[in-house]
């Protein structure tokens, strides 16, 4: 059946299918039938087809056109639906030939024969012996390109000659090919602008409108490019008017909102006016843009299309449901747990002190999770209450936003492994590693010595892989450094470059490309487009050899600057390329970049379907006007804020900003260095999970870790298995592990400095390990039905514990921060530093009293609330217990049980932000009274 829907053929012979053949027989058969389909026996004397159908082959085709049915003629190459319809092993066998640089396949000039003959040449470039395969390769790819006989005459006889030996020639016969190759694809890319613009058409166009059905907040847009470019009636030679192409793109970016919901949009825009920076001319014939913003159009049309649709379905939530629905249910929440306030008079002072006082108490200690569930409808920490009270707000908002970390961390896992793999394989040590760093080569660029590190010798490596960024080399040069130590290079000879390149050590080289292959064009691209392709429509990540060119600026537009997800698309710099900005390239390590773009990607990959969900949710007209005629203006505004903070968590500082923040990391670890017993009293905290849990199930704690929840926390639950494994247990301690990470990241080893952190990492493992035994206990003893090791016993393991963790451990993460908790101001941080744990019990005191509020006021209503309270004193009990034990056996020191009551009071007084104040004046009036001085 499928061989029947090929245009211009008709079926007249077909047989069974016949047994399989061997990869082999299957690959050297795909490579015959193309190099020499003349000898391929058929039946009729017609061309072969070998196509699978249900239960049939076609062995030969007769064309219609000896019926007097008219032909259309065939396109040079296979086409992809031909591709398709081949059986699975055939298919596979032409793929695996056009990887390797065979330009068959695929028409001339798509994407897919650019990244085939890409590759090929990456390969002329980094072979030292050129093969006969390879050097049949390049020649075909001569002859496919480049459209001169003089010239064709001339690369075939230097691509006969030419050896693995010579990579200064090799350089400018890339180059040379290069340069005809992008005339193709200048060709193609106005073919996806006018394929583009029939098809947006072709879908919105009603009565002379081109875009008549499009949405408003779309239309407007769609309709002036139309215009602007002739779309779709488009030609090389149409003549487009600058000042409209202009407004079109200006009009983007001046929309702040637009451009932090939709960055890639603005990416373009930016492009688009960058390009036409030296344009004069009223107008211009369209075949003067370049390839990238020809790209940039088409990219930018689907954009549009791809929007529209998600406008008017509305879908991505996780949960499936319609937008109206979960609207129409948030109503219902919003409305049942109003939260009105109540007017303050005017000049009522103690009143308006009262509601600042309960206002700081409330919304400072809260985080993203717990305001979602106060207006969601809570869930008590009971199994039973937790399992079937799902609030919509919380899966809406909340939920969204933890899949998308979960989801980041894995990809980061995956990452970290490819690395380690890499420089295990290159036998790149810890000790090399820095000597890479440290190593100075002097190099003349226009006149003058710089001193370039071997990695900064990389970094010109991997650009002078990418022709874009190439290019910007030759053109703009690098620039590093600030005030009197910034340094530029100005545009670059290319004997400058290959003097540069000279210097770059084989098995520098070797670790290069593989890292360009499998990480930048491999696992980070897959990561990119599977994600772009869900938000924006379209695949980002395109480009062959492709290295984050990020350019060095001065100082930013003027207005607003973008951020949120645009942070995520900034930071992979995977829009460079296409931007003319005429700055230099910023000069950056290549472990530097590899690390920093590793982490914007596993981010994008991960938050960014997530964050734009929730904010669906949260900036929707109808939600806002129900959350704040209810009473949850200043609860919307927290988590715009806070949801905010978890998108631009990678935004720069400025340098005031900078030096206190890492002296307050400096700070916390050295303060778990001296002091050790702060580690121990973490695994303390593992009483908490009482406060939601049942006794019955402390036969199940362990009170260590085993291998067996450490393997189930690494392959289901990575947001607690990267707290353990990168001491991110706490804000400021996590915070101050950054500043060496990239070490760490790429040698796998930890620094001396670093070893005072892991007591405190081990106890903390402890009472984690203890909140999945638990949550697996609970599982068990109230789901029996559920199969053991099944996926939905895994699932309601995951989401269990972490919930339970959550809600009694100190945390990390910025979606678990409360909003005094997730601040960048550098004085607040130190006055609130180790306030995660203490945060967190002034959290349950909260929820639980919101709780019992809004409940029937049953004895089980009094039993939770009674829990909460209880677990949250008893810890306080046993801290000051531990520590008087402690004074006692370590230091020797009698304390009374006067000396024990004073020290649970701290612990209960200093739970609130800046009750540490509080508890310090505790402890200064009992040395008063008591005669003994302060003592800490």
């Amino acid at each position: 059946e499928l061989a029947k829907e090929e245009p211009g053929y008709e079926v007249i012979a077909e047989r069974k299918l016949p047994k399989h053949p061997t990869a082999e027989e299957v690959a050297d058969q795909a490579r015959q039938e193309i190099e020499h389909p003349e000898k391929q026996p058929t039946k009729v004397g017609d061309e072969l087809a070998v196509r699978k159908g249900a239960k049939y082959e076609v062995i030969a085709e007769r064309p219609l056109a000896r019926r007097g049915k008219k032909v259309e003629p065939k396109p040079e190459g296979l086409t992809r639906a031909e591709v398709q319809r081949m059986p699975p092993r055939t298919a596979k066998a032409l793929r695996v030939g056009q990887v390797m640089g065979e330009p068959i396949g695929y028409k001339k000039g798509s994407k897919e024969a650019k990244i085939a003959a890409g590759k090929v040449l990456t390969r002329v470039k980094t072979e030292h012996k050129i093969s006969e395969e390879l050097r049949g390769s390049f020649l075909k790819i001569a002859e496919t390109y480049v459209t001169d006989p003089k010239d064709l005459k001339k690369l075939t006889r230097s691509i006969l000659a030419l050896t693995g030996k010579s990579p200064k020639r090799k350089r400018v016969l890339i180059r040379k090919i290069r340069q005809y190759m992008e005339k193709e694809f200048h060709k193609t890319a106005l073919g996806r602008v006018k394929t583009a613009g029939k098809t947006l058409k072709g879908k919105y166009g009603r009565r002379g409108d081109p875009v008549k059905e499009m949405r408003p907040e779309f239309k407007g847009m769609a309709s002036r490019l139309m215009e602007s470019f002739a779309i779709p009636n488009l030609k090389p030679d149409t003549k487009i008017n600058l000042d409209a192409v202009k407004s079109f793109a200006a009009d983007i970016m001046a929309n702040d909102e637009l451009a932090e919901q939709y960055p890639v949009a603005y990416r373009q825009a930016k492009a688009l006016i960058n390009e036409l920076r030296g344009v004069t001319e009223k107008s211009f014939p369209v075949r003067l843009l370049s390839t990238e913003a020809l790209d940039n159009l088409a990219d930018t049309m689907e954009w549009l299309m791809h929007e529209q649709e998600w406008a008017n379905r509305q879908v991505g939530m996780e949960q499936g449901d319609k937008f109206e629905d979960i609207k129409a249910r948030l109503k219902e929440e919003i409305v049942v747990r109003a939260k009105r306030a109540v007017p303050i008079e005017k000049g009522d002072v103690f009143g308006t002190f009262k509601r600042g006082a309960i206002n700081f108490a409330d919304i400072q200690h809260r985080n993203l999770e717990s305001l979602c569930d106060a207006i969601a409808g809570g869930r008590s920490g009971n199994f039973s209450e937790w399992f079937t009270n799902q609030g919509t707000f919380t899966d809406s908002v909340y939920n969204q936003i933890d899949a998308g970390v979960d989801k980041q961390y894995f990809a980061a896992e995956e990452q970290r492994a490819l690395v380690t793999k890499l420089m295990d394989k290159h036998k790149i040590t810890d000790k090399l590693f820095v000597k890479w760093h440290k190593d100075k080569i002097p190099i003349t660029i226009n006149g003058k010595v710089y001193n370039l590190s071997s990695v900064d010798l990389m970094t010109t490596y991997m650009h002078s892989r990418n022709p874009h960024n190439e290019k910007a080399l030759l053109r703009n040069g690098y620039k590093w450094g600030h005030g009197f130590k910034q340094k530029s290079t100005g545009p670059m000879k290319i004997a400058e470059l290959d003097m540069i390149l000279a210097h770059v050590t084989p098995q520098m080289e070797a670790f290069c490309e593989d890292i360009g292959n499998l990480m930048f064009d491999g696992l980070n691209k897959g990561l990119i487009n599977k994600t772009s392709v869900e938000v924006d429509g379209f695949e980002l990540a395109t480009l062959l050899n492709y290295f984050p060119a990020e350019r060095y600026l001065e100082k930013r537009a003027k207005g607003k600057t973008p951020r949120k997800l645009f942070s995520f698309v900034e930071g992979m710099g995977i829009l460079q390329e296409r931007v003319g900005t005429g700055e230099p390239l910023a000069l950056r390590g290549i472990f530097e970049t590899i690390y920093r773009n590793n982490q914007y990607v596993s981010a994008y990959h991960g938050m960014a379907a997530g964050l734009r969900n929730a904010k669906a949710i949260v900036n929707d007209p109808d939600v806002t006007q129900m959350m704040n005629e209810n009473g949850y203006r200043e609860y919307r505004e927290t988590m715009i804020d806070l949801i905010e903070k978890v998108e631009d968590d990678s935004a720069e500082t400025d340098m005031l900003e900078k030096f206190w923040a890492k002296r307050i990391s400096k700070a916390a670890k050295s303060i778990f260095a001296l002091n050790p017993k702060l580690s121990p009293r973490q695994q303390i905290s593992s009483a908490l999970y009482f406060a939601y849990s049942d006794m019955r199930f402390v036969k199940d704690m362990r009170h260590i870790m085993t291998p067996d929840v450490i393997k189930f926390m690494q392959e289901y639950m990575p947001q607690e298995y990267t707290r353990i494994k990168r001491h991110q247990y706490d804000r400021d301690v996590g915070t101050a592990m950054l500043e060496k990470e990239p070490y760490r990241y790429f040698t796998g080893k930890a620094l001396k400095r670093d070893l005072p952190l892991y007591p405190m990492s081990f106890f903390d493992g402890n009472a984690i390990s203890d909140g999945v035994r638990i949550a697996m206990a609970e599982v068990k003893h109230n789901q029996p039905d559920i199969k053991v090791d099944s996926q939905e016993y895994i699932d309601l393991v995951k989401k269990r514990a972490s919930w339970l963790i959550r809600h009694t451990q100190p945390t990390w993460h910025n979606k678990d921060r409360t909003k005094l908790g997730a601040t960048r101001n550098p004085l607040t941080k130190a006055l609130t530093m180790f306030m995660s744990q203490r945060a967190k019990l002034v959290q349950m005191l909260v929820n639980a009293a919101e709780d019992f509020k809004y409940s029937n006021k049953t004895s089980q209503d009094y039993k939770r609330l009674g829990k909460v309270y209880g677990s949250v004193m008893t810890n306080a009990f046993f801290i000051a217990l531990f520590d008087t034990m402690f004074a006692a056996l370590v230091y020797r020191k009698r304390k009374s049980l006067k000396d024990f009551l004073v020290g649970v009071t701290r612990q209960v007084a200093g739970l609130p932000y800046f009750g540490r104040v509080i508890a310090d004046t505790i402890r200064a009036a009992d040395a008063m009274v008591t005669g003994k001085g302060y003592q800490k």
